[in-house]
């Protein structure tokens, strides 16, 4: 049975659950780059009240949160298509109601699971 979690407050098992999997899918993100543990631990130390995690047999299988209400998910590649995403959207929503997505236009995965979710296409950035 899988649920959703408070991510604990402690560096530790959370905080690595979440630099891993956020690491292995760094490519879908807007920095794609590798996060570091100095770095991972201080951005916790400030956010980790902003997080869920998506855990079954306690294992944790994705995250999902926010920094100032831009959502953050990621899944561990081998439990992706699942339907975890789209659990973790409707379980955050419910608690961070006034939180969006910003979303890279080429990454259909994200998209489509925002989409499915009920979110709408508001903005487009145009950056040269």
């Amino acid at each position: 049975q899988m649920e959703l979690i408070k991510c604990s407050n402690l560096p530790g098992a959370h905080w690595d659950a979440i630099l891993e999997i956020r690491n292995e899918n760094r490519e879908g993100f807007g920095d794609s780059s590798m996060i570091h543990s100095g770095a991972h631990c201080k951005y916790m130390f400030k956010n980790f009240s902003n997080y869920l995690l998506c855990i079954e047999r306690n294992e944790v299988l994705g995250f999902i949160g926010h920094v100032n209400n831009d959502i953050r998910l990621a899944t561990k590649k081998v439990h992706q298509k699942k339907g975890i995403g789209k659990f973790m959207v409707v379980g955050f929503m419910e608690k961070y109601s006034q939180s969006f997505a910003k979303i890279k236009l080429d990454n259909e995965a994200s998209l489509n699971l925002f989409e499915s979710c009920g979110f709408k296409k508001k903005y487009y950035i145009l950056e040269k």
